[in-house]
């Protein structure tokens, strides 16, 4: 669960900015294209012909699309998104604050709303574009730094709106805090039990039963 409406800030959605994170990067500026990594050259009856298993490179063990320019390189799988989530957490914790409140509590959520939004979509900027910062590793570092900044402000916000009243419930591994990131799914709210298993998860609207259409990238029915 990345993103949660019951928190009422309004949330902006990266679809798929792979191109333009190429584009902009190292890559797209030294002339690589899509096919050099996505579908490398590989021996086939002992000639030398383009792979046609369009995949990510980086699923490759081996790494040999990227080692024909990259020979020491190896890949590293950069993450922002458990400070998103607690920026998260700490405004669905001061939005049900019950305690004594700072006296500018309103303007100080309304800011830290702003910093939620920007903070998802800085993160989302690189999950939804696939290569996992590969394309453009300076600029998908920025995003990174950015999100974590601006998720980081909205927790301190909230932490000041609620005179440092929330401050357990935002401190430490946030996996542990709110373990439903790692084990919700669709399949799953279709099971009221499973809503009532922690507070995160009784927002969310119960699904009909369906029986699954597919199966990791297969289509079962």
């Amino acid at each position: 669960m990345r993103c949660c409406q019951f928190l009422l800030t309004k949330i902006l959605k990266a679809q798929h900015p792979d191109y333009e994170t190429w584009l902009t990067g190292p890559h797209g500026t030294a002339g690589v294209s899509c096919a050099d990594c996505h579908m490398p050259y590989q021996k086939q009856n002992g000639k030398k012909v383009s792979s046609h298993w369009w995949t990510s490179p980086l699923k490759d063990p081996e790494l040999h699309a990227c080692r024909t320019c990259h020979s020491d390189k190896t890949p590293e799988h950069l993450r922002a998104q458990e400070e998103s989530v607690r920026s998260h957490e700490a405004v669905r914790l001061a939005n049900e604050y019950t305690g004594e409140k700072n006296a500018n509590y309103d303007a100080l959520m309304a800011e830290a709303r702003k910093m939620v939004r920007k903070g998802q979509f800085f993160w989302d900027m690189v999950s939804a574009e696939n290569s996992i910062g590969f394309h453009n590793p300076a600029r998908t570092l920025d995003a990174l730094m950015s999100s974590m900044d601006y998720s980081q402000r909205a927790v301190a916000l909230c932490l000041e709106a609620t005179n440092g009243g929330i401050t357990a419930g935002v401190t430490g591994d946030i996996i542990k805090l709110v373990p439903p990131i790692k084990e919700h799914s669709r399949k799953l709210q279709q099971d009221p039990e499973h809503l009532k298993s922690h507070k995160w998860l009784t927002y969310l609207p119960l699904l009909p039963k369906a029986d699954p259409v597919w199966d990791g990238n297969k289509r079962i029915k």
